[in-house]
């Protein structure tokens, strides 16, 4: 759960914090903006002989808005990016009603949904993209698939559980044998005796469609 909210969490941060910290420095200021419309009017880089700089100042250029204004000082509150992280802190807190009204002997299968799953895609589709292409988090396009498919499949899966997961057509019982693919071994400890010798009682938990 922990990382299902600090996704979102972070999402938000990073929007508010990069427009707070623009403003700040007087990157959005309106002779800052206006120097910004007269440099894209007129100053012009050869792409023949600085191809990879013409095309940054090309995108960079087309990234102004009507005012002269870059992505950053745009108010978070006006991208849609920090109401689909709503969407995801939103949620967050539906699995926490849903885990405390899960029955007692579907809450393992609920809690193995949520870390197998969520701890699995979440890494793979925020930090790989942040740590190695530096793509921040507002610019990675699928965080977008962790609010709108990967969130609402594990909370889907946590309300109907195991039984009525196995009933999904094909995908139903290869999702739930990966949930209990690992098999737990616990340890029972019987006290010495001359007629009970000392063993270990392996006790397995699989999951059957």
């Amino acid at each position: 759960w922990t990382a299902m909210m600090y996704i979102p969490m972070w999402h938000i941060a990073d929007m508010v914090e990069e427009s707070r910290f623009a403003h700040a420095q007087g990157w959005c200021s309106a002779e800052r903006s206006a120097a910004n419309l007269w440099d894209c009017e007129n100053l012009v880089i050869d792409a023949k002989v600085y191809p990879q700089e013409s095309q940054e100042w090309s995108e960079w250029c087309s990234s102004l808005d009507s005012e002269g204004n870059p992505p950053y000082c745009i108010s978070p509150w006006h991208k849609p990016g920090v109401y689909f992280a709503f969407l995801g802190v939103l949620d967050a807190l539906i699995w926490l009603i849903v885990i405390a009204k899960t029955k007692k002997d579907s809450r393992s299968f609920a809690a193995r949904v949520s870390s197998r799953i969520m701890a699995v895609l979440g890494f793979l589709i925020v930090w790989p993209a942040f740590l190695f292409f530096g793509i921040e988090i507002d610019d990675n396009p699928m965080v977008l698939g962790l609010y709108f498919l990967i969130y609402p499949a594990v909370i889907c899966l946590m309300i109907a559980g195991p039984g009525r997961a196995c009933d999904l057509p094909l995908i139903g019982p290869l999702i739930v044998r990966a949930m209990f693919r690992q098999t737990f071994t616990t340890k029972k400890v019987v006290e010495p005796s001359f007629e009970v010798p000392v063993k270990e009682v392996p006790v397995q938990f699989q999951a059957v469609c």
